[in-house]
């Protein structure tokens, strides 16, 4: 229903999703689509949607930040995924993927610290809303960064 949907409200966004699912090449498609929420494209649109009332709890999970409402601090002072070692360090957001990674922080407070592949984010928590306008550069093109 969904797919058909979006053929509906936008097909400028389904013909070149369903040319990569075809070709399966859905990660050289993928990040020149245009950026939109399913809501936008879709659910503002249909008629084919329902809404359930629902007694939980809700997060548009959009940024960085979003993690440490949800994951357990590591001694109350940083939200860690990955190897981490720290020292007058706190409020901090770390992030690594590969195991064999360990993000090391001296006296630092409230940054966001992501390692994933060959690249390395460095942010103030404040100002991770600014990640999309930093991947815009062309610098970062031949990087496989995601936010």
């Amino acid at each position: 229903m969904i797919l058909s949907e979006l053929d509906r409200f936008d097909p400028e966004l389904m013909r070149p999703l369903r040319k990569a699912f075809d070709e399966d090449c859905i990660d050289e498609v993928f990040p020149s689509l245009k950026k939109i929420s399913i809501d936008y494209a879709v659910m503002e649109h249909t008629d084919k949607a329902f809404v359930v009332p629902g007694d939980f709890g809700w997060d548009d999970i959009g940024d960085w930040v979003a993690l440490e409402r949800h994951l357990k601090q590591e001694h109350e002072t940083n939200t860690v995924i990955g190897s981490h070692v720290g020292l007058d360090a706190s409020g901090n957001i770390v992030y690594t993927e590969d195991p064999e990674d360990i993000i090391v922080t001296l006296g630092v407070e409230d940054l966001v610290i992501v390692k994933r592949g060959n690249a390395v984010l460095l942010a103030r928590k404040d100002r991770v809303q600014d990640i999309k306008k930093l991947l815009e550069d062309e610098r970062l093109a031949n990087f496989k960064v995601r936010t």
